[in-house]
């Protein structure tokens, strides 16, 4: 007897559901670590006698460049939020998303 591998609508869209919501997790947790970074580094760089002033110019660049992408990370990490709240039915597919209203906003 051969049985059909078949997987219901509910069973993949609680797993679906499951993904996204473990991977908005980890990118919200990535952001927020980044984040500390980029403080860390800004702090240092305040402190008279720790780093050069050339040395001081690249750090607050990075310090920078650590923040930005931390805001990417945010925004994809609520991209995946709005993914589970539409599969579990909280939000309309066509409203409008992080990223529509950050490319709205430049």
């Amino acid at each position: 007897m051969v049985y059909k591998n078949t997987i219901s609508n509910d069973s993949e869209n609680e797993s679906s559901v499951r993904m996204f919501s473990e991977a908005a997790d980890n990118i919200a947790t990535c952001s927020n670590d980044l984040l500390i970074v980029a403080e860390a580094i800004a702090q240092s760089c305040l402190m008279i006698g720790t780093t050069g002033d050339d040395y001081r110019e690249v750090l607050t660049s990075r310090a920078k460049d650590f923040k930005m992408l931390a805001g990417l990370y945010k925004a994809r990490s609520m991209r995946f939020a709005h993914i589970v709240d539409s599969l579990v039915g909280g939000i309309e597919s066509d409203a409008n998303l992080v990223e529509n209203a950050l490319a709205e906003d430049n």
